[in-house]
């Protein structure tokens, strides 16, 4: 094995003699172009990782901040995690990845707020009722009846009937969350199209995170809009962060769940 030379003296002496007695003779240009090809990449990959780890330092601090005050605190370190890598498949233009970090961010708060006792006590409360209380006014009032309902397709929907909502299946609980906290049980004509496009951003995002799941064996309208986010990616990924900062926002605001939303619950139960 050759034997390795690590004597700075020695090295200090031959770097000395190459620079006075070997790289000053323009004769010798071509040595010196050779030196560089050779220790130009290590130096270029040392500069790049050091400016890859101050990027990376930058998102970390940038995840802290964006959790620093989060309601569910508990869920904060893995909370963290999840968004450093999030960030981290951003700057590399990988949407498949990035949808999957983002996803187990949802899936995370969805989860334990789907466990949470009173949530599900207000859930119990107000499922089997056919009408509503407007949070805003106290007032009761009718809204519509039969399966093309708003209620029909937020709360009653027969698959989860008598289920509490730890139950429900990924999308369905994704949508009661939106339902009983972001919107906090109060969706009407006047925003239900809000809530529709949010809840279809969630689906947008759970659907990519099937494709590290189930493969790329899609068909369809699924196809169709995957194929769309795909197509600009970078305008899908600022979408996708902007509906998530508004989600992460509502839980902070509406978590603990309110007087309002109990009281609406307890109104409903009698």
């Amino acid at each position: 094995m050759m034997e390795q030379y690590t004597d700075k003296e020695l090295l200090k002496k031959l770097f000395g003699f190459l620079q006075k007695q070997i790289l000053s003779n323009p004769a010798n240009h071509w040595f010196a172009n050779d030196l560089y090809k050779i220790l130009a990449p290590v130096s270029e990959a040392r500069i790049s990782d050091i400016h890859e780890q101050c990027i990376e330092d930058v998102i970390k601090a940038q995840a802290i901040e964006f959790y620093k005050d989060f309601a569910l605190e508990d869920l904060r370190p893995q909370l963290i995690k999840d968004f450093i890598k999030m960030e981290h498949w951003r700057r590399r233009d990988n949407l498949q990845e990035f949808c999957m970090a983002l996803y187990q961010q949802i899936e995370a708060i969805t989860n334990r707020l789907g466990a949470d006792e009173l949530l599900n006590s207000v859930w119990r409360d107000i499922r089997n009722e056919g009408f509503f209380v407007d949070v805003r006014s106290k007032d009761i009032r009718i809204r519509w009846s039969g399966s093309d309902s708003i209620e029909h397709n937020i709360v009653y929907n027969p698959e989860n009937y008598g289920k509490e909502l730890s139950q429900f299946v990924a999308m369905d609980k994704f949508k009661a969350v939106l339902f009983l906290v972001v919107y906090k049980v109060d969706v009407d004509v006047n925003n239900v199209k809000s809530f529709n496009a949010d809840f279809n951003l969630g689906y947008d995002i759970y659907m990519m995170r099937n494709l590290n799941h189930r493969g790329n064996d899609l068909t369809g309208y699924t196809s169709e809009r995957i194929s769309k986010m795909f197509n600009n990616s970078t305008n899908t990924m600022c979408k996708l962060i902007g509906f998530y900062a508004r989600f992460v926002e509502c839980i902070n605001n509406n978590i603990p769940v309110s007087d309002d939303i109990v009281e609406f619950a307890e109104i409903s139960r009698r």
